[in-house]
């Protein structure tokens, strides 16, 4: 019988999905027949059961999402994790190549990616950061050992120290993809983080998993590095500097253009 190594699934395939928005079946459960007044006539009606989905919300976009009170969602089509202190994270890194980004901060703008040129000469050096798209594994204990199946898909941004502390463990173990890392934080306000080994990826033995990373891969690759800064060219960085405002006409100019 397939299972997760020490994770009490018999069902390999039966693993569990953080796709944000809940099944259909959450908004089927029985409820009480209530008793609703119209407000037109005096006449009592009953409703057999509340139905969610038979609410017209005027809108049909990813932009709106019906969900469990309690459900949160990131603005980010891949949110970037964020380790703390109080409890170790198990994750996995899914392909062999890194997504190297600049970035500069501007007070009053926020991040914005490098594009070599204006921003260079208004902001300075920029910051250099380095992308993994990852499974995160989201149950887990304080000590990451994996308490569920529930896995999403994240991206680990790290700086150039915890970029060489992996880099060590792929030059011992092999490649990164291979297996699992659990995450252990030092410093939560500059994600200061050690990394160790342990195994084999388990997601890769569910198809069910590995099909739902290649889709959400697909869908939301090419949004991964909004999670640094958002990207701006050199006319909209002038227009948010105010650079490029026309210069004022000079007496000297006025004089030319009446003759005087």
């Amino acid at each position: 019988m397939d299972k997760f190594d020490d994770m009490g699934i018999e069902n390999i395939d039966d693993i569990d999905i953080i796709e944000g928005t809940p099944s259909e079946e959450a908004y089927e459960e029985d409820t009480e027949e209530i008793e609703v007044v119209d407000k037109d006539t005096t006449d009592i009606r009953l409703v057999d059961a509340l139905d969610f989905n038979a609410i017209d919300l005027g809108l049909s976009t990813p932009g709106v999402v019906v969900a469990e009170t309690g459900t949160k969602v990131s603005r980010f089509p891949v949110e970037r994790i964020k380790f703390t202190t109080s409890k170790k994270e198990r994750i996995s890194i899914i392909l062999d190549k890194v997504i190297i980004v600049k970035s500069h901060y501007v007070e009053d703008m926020g991040s914005i990616l490098c594009n070599g040129s204006l921003c260079c000469e208004q902001f300075g050096l920029p910051s250099v950061r380095y992308l993994f798209p990852i499974v995160h594994y989201e149950d887990t204990d304080r000590r990451g050992q994996l308490m569920s199946a529930q896995i999403e898909l994240k991206v680990l941004a790290v700086g150039v120290d915890n970029y060489e502390e992996l880099l060590t463990i792929m030059e011992n173990k092999g490649p990164l993809s291979e297996f699992d890392i659990v995450v252990t934080c030092n410093d939560e306000q500059y994600q200061k983080c050690s990394y160790t080994e342990v195994g084999e990826a388990k997601w890769k033995k569910s198809k069910k998993a590995r099909n739902y990373i290649s889709e959400r891969l697909k869908k939301d690759g090419k949004h991964i590095t909004s999670c640094i800064g958002r990207t701006m060219t050199d006319a909209q960085i002038k227009k948010e500097l105010g650079l490029d405002i026309a210069p004022g006409i000079s007496d000297i100019d006025m004089d030319d253009i009446f003759g005087e």
